[in-house]
């Protein structure tokens, strides 16, 4: 009998092989997993069977053919009878709107560095100008440097003296201003304020208030060396007591010191002044000496008629001149005329005199 065609054996097995239900595959509900060995161990027992069928309408040489028909068409028939199984189940697609929002992690994270890279500089460039140039609502003494607060207080003093003369001014402030602007000073601040009798408490009060001005950034306010203490002193003690006192203020944080009528200050005891006022052996540099002097007319003004209203030229004669006299006539053999000399020089290098105010408030 004559062999059947293969073409004819090739549509009966794979008639066969639709028949054959394949083992159940696993699935859940997200993600739907086939057993790869278990579909090739099926389809493998299927092809023995098909084979087993088929030996009796076959020969040894369609056998043979039919072998490497299988061989070369393994894959494809797997797949075959996997997706033709009524068990088999696709993998359940997504909806278009959750395939797109399913995004990489690290390539989102790329994503919002590179943003961010971008947008940070952005916004930093923006805010900057709103900074700088939008006020902000502060302490307004915070923001005014000491020098600036310095001349406000130094201006609303000029309008509380309104007879004194220009010159006064500029001498304060050329021996003040610059001073106490600086932190690394050379030599102290020293201001001699002069005047005559009925000026007296203008010079006092004037003085008092410099000294404010002055020290209103240190971590003490002023102090004052009051007449009285050394007007029934000795010499030795009136220079003890000026030197303790000075220098415990100074050194507790005090800047400026007033010094009141410095010709009552017994002669000999004046040359502690030399420690305090002198350039270059100064202990305390960053202070200021304020000494008041009450001129009394005698032998030594007839030069100056008018002490009352002295004109800007006569202020630095005037004072050397009364306080040489004062300090020899008050102790002639210790007050020598080099030591009155260069004493003079210490504490008169900047000399204003004082006009009477009718109105004070001090």
């Amino acid at each position: 009998m004559p062999s059947p065609p293969k073409s004819s054996l090739r549509k009966k097995n794979l008639r066969k092989k639709r028949e054959i239900k394949p083992r159940a595959s696993l699935h859940d509900s997200h993600n739907t997993t086939i057993d790869t060995d278990a579909a090739d161990t099926t389809a493998n027992s299927s092809n023995l069977e098909t084979t087993n069928d088929s030996i009796d309408l076959s020969t040894s040489s369609s056998n043979d053919e039919k072998s490497s028909d299988e061989k070369s068409n393994k894959d494809t028939s797997n797949i075959s009878v996997k997706k033709n199984s009524p068990n088999f189940k696709r993998p359940r697609k997504l909806p278009r709107v959750e395939r797109y929002n399913m995004v990489d992690p690290k390539a989102k994270n790329d994503k919002n560095f590179e943003i961010s890279h971008w947008v940070i500089p952005i916004l930093v460039a923006v805010a900057i100008p709103f900074y700088c140039f939008i006020p902000v609502e502060t302490d307004s003494h915070s923001e005014k440097s000491n020098m600036e607060i310095y001349k406000e207080k130094m201006q609303s003093l000029q309008n509380e003296f309104p007879s004194q003369n220009n010159r006064l001014w500029k001498v304060v402030r050329f021996a003040m201003q610059e001073h106490h602007d600086k932190k690394d000073n050379r030599r102290p601040a020293v201001l001699m304020l002069a005047s005559n009798a009925d000026a007296n408490p203008t010079m006092q009060c004037l003085a008092s208030k410099l000294a404010d001005i002055y020290s209103h950034s240190c971590s003490q306010p002023k102090f004052v060396v009051s007449e009285n203490e050394f007007k029934h002193l000795s010499p030795e003690s009136a220079k003890v007591l000026l030197d303790n006192k000075i220098t415990s203020q100074f050194q507790a944080g005090s800047c400026a010191s007033v010094v009141r009528h410095f010709e009552l200050i017994p002669p000999a005891a004046t040359n502690i002044f030399y420690q305090f006022c002198k350039n270059n052996i100064a202990p305390y540099k960053n202070v200021a000496v304020i000494l008041t002097l009450q001129v009394e007319p005698g032998d030594w003004s007839k030069p100056y008629p008018n002490l009352d209203n002295l004109p800007p030229k006569f202020w630095d004669r005037a004072v050397d001149d009364f306080l040489t006299h004062t300090l020899a006539a008050g102790d002639p053999v210790a007050m020598t005329t080099d030591m009155i000399g260069g004493l003079i020089l210490c504490i008169t290098p900047s000399v204003v005199w004082v006009r009477q105010e009718n109105d004070l408030n001090c």
